[in-house]
């Protein structure tokens, strides 16, 4: 689509408009509504840290796994996101189906419905990676002695090598959430109505913060880039992700901080109460 997209759209002046077309949102602040809808199709890149104690020389690997499967996915999103704006007239990808219209102005209706397809059955792929790194969730806190019952969610089964209690316990998270949010149960009360996915960078964020600051004061032993120069560029994304979500969303963030604030409550009672022998 990138590619062949991108060709057609040139070649027949539809990129060429489209860079000239003005379209008026509905949305109050489109930039900052896109910015945080892009982060969400970039979350999941940081799971492959649950599993860096399965990971061989992680300290080296880890870092080249995460900065080259950016770099790939990244290029591979522009490229297909270029495709698509080339591949339609702005108004019709906006209020004529969007990417489904604009595989079918390039491949044709039934070519275009058949590839589309395939994005679809594609995102099982992106299941497949949180389910890998989910279930191994508890098991990464568990073998440190953090987390609720280490001992027993630190335990391996000895034919297949998993983390089974860890995985179970992950599914049964993953059930629960999958009912409150597909009942909408949130629809019933004004401003609670809201997906907390959307939410989660304010927190996730925001507690990265001290974790930069604590990079620049305490790695005396990294070069200037990686000491100073990335951590304060990583400073201003985060806060500057936190800002767009408030601006986007007003009061409703201070739900979904409620209910953070009672999750991390419990967490921190359960570890006060834990017998300093466990």
């Amino acid at each position: 689509m990138g590619v062949i997209g991108t060709i057609g759209g040139i070649a027949n002046g539809t990129t060429g408009a489209n860079f000239y077309t003005t379209y008026v949102s509905a949305v109050a602040n489109p930039f900052l509504v896109a910015l945080v809808a892009t982060y969400f199709a970039y979350m999941g890149w940081d799971t492959i840290l649950s599993i860096n104690s399965e990971v061989e020389n992680s300290k080296r690997n880890l870092p080249i796994a995460l900065i080259a499967g950016m770099l790939i996915i990244m290029t591979v999103y522009v490229a297909y996101y270029i495709g698509i704006f080339s591949a339609a007239p702005l108004p019709e990808l906006v209020d004529g189906g969007g990417v489904l219209a604009a595989f079918g102005g390039v491949f044709g209706g039934a070519a275009g419905s058949a590839l589309f397809a395939f994005i679809v059955v594609s995102c099982l792929g992106a299941l497949n990676g949180l389910v890998l790194a989910g279930q191994r969730s508890f098991y990464t806190m568990a073998v440190r002695g953090r987390g609720f019952a280490p001992k027993l969610f630190s335990q391996v089964d000895p034919v297949t090598n998993a983390s089974n209690n860890s995985a179970i316990i992950f599914v049964l998270f993953v059930a629960a959430w999958m009912v409150v949010n597909g009942g909408n149960f949130a629809g019933w009360y004004g401003d609670f109505n809201f997906d907390m996915m959307g939410f989660i960078p304010i927190t996730f964020q925001t507690l990265l913060i001290p974790v930069y600051f604590w990079v620049i004061f305490k790695e005396r032993d990294l070069g200037v880039f990686n000491r100073f120069i990335a951590p304060l560029f990583a400073i201003g994304g985060s806060a500057f992700l936190v800002y767009a979500i408030v601006r986007n969303h007003g009061g409703r963030v201070l739900w979904y901080l409620l209910i953070f604030a009672v999750i991390m409550g419990i967490g921190a009672v359960v570890m006060l109460r834990r017998p300093k022998a466990e």
